[in-house]
């Protein structure tokens, strides 16, 4: 039986959004996973002492191999400039990597608090291609466009030493990918732990792009699963890459 057990993995998450904790904790709920070989990571971006009211009352209930948070007092998230949320990003991103290196996982599976996953059953299918061979570096899933635009977290650079040219790919473009978003993802540990987080002033993409840049420089692969369809919680409205539910 020891092929059917989940590996060990830490599920991380940052949040800065109030209203977005209850249909998150809600989604966690819905999709199998062995709690006692799972380890929660949370970063609160802010003072919300409801939110993590929620988490622990949540954990309580359970049984999880751990609970970590850790809550950014001196820290409140209202800036809707692109180039500062995404070094916030970066900054927590990096923040992180201490918590989840105390964590005895393999993998590490990534989310976003206003991502909408309960839907898809286990997070299975995003850890099983990083078991089955070790070429592959990051799985995600499908979620439309983050910044306000209806186009896929799926990115193809024409190199990836000197990128000139980054086209968003379609489910027709295949499964293998340069990079992609921090929405709903699977990585290795290491590679989630030696990577530098961060977005460079030039750039127009952010550390998520970077990230998958650097996994491919690693010599691994980046995948999506067109068959893992995230929502994106827009203050209760959910888009979903291809269908409004």
């Amino acid at each position: 039986i020891r092929g059917t057990m989940q590996p060990i993995i830490t599920i991380f998450c940052a949040f800065t959004r109030p209203w977005a904790i209850e249909q998150w904790l809600e989604d966690l709920s819905k999709v199998e996973h062995d709690q006692e070989r799972t380890h929660l990571v949370f970063i609160l971006d802010g003072d919300y002492p409801n939110m993590l009211r929620l988490m622990k009352e949540y954990v309580k209930a359970r049984n999880y191999r751990s609970f970590t948070y850790r809550m950014n007092e001196d820290w409140h998230v209202n800036e809707s400039r692109v180039a500062v949320r995404r070094s916030r990003i970066a900054d927590i991103k990096e923040q992180s990597k201490e918590l989840i290196a105390n964590t005895d996982c393999e993998f590490v599976i990534g989310l976003e608090d206003d991502t909408v996953f309960g839907h898809i059953g286990s997070f299975k299918r995003l850890y099983e291609p990083l078991q089955q061979t070790d070429q592959v570096g990051f799985v995600e899933g499908v979620q439309i466009g983050r910044w306000g635009v209806r186009m896929v977290g799926a990115w193809k650079l024409d190199d990836i030493v000197r990128p000139n040219k980054a086209m968003t790919m379609l489910p027709e473009d295949g499964s293998a990918i340069t990079a992609g978003g921090f929405y709903g993802y699977a990585t290795r540990k290491d590679l989630y732990l030696n990577h530098d987080y961060y977005t460079g002033s030039n750039q127009p993409w952010g550390p998520d792009v970077n990230f998958g840049i650097w996994v491919r420089q690693q010599g691994f692969q980046c995948l999506i699963d067109w068959g893992i369809e995230f929502g994106h919680n827009d203050a209760g409205r959910i888009a979903y890459p291809y269908t409004y539910k």
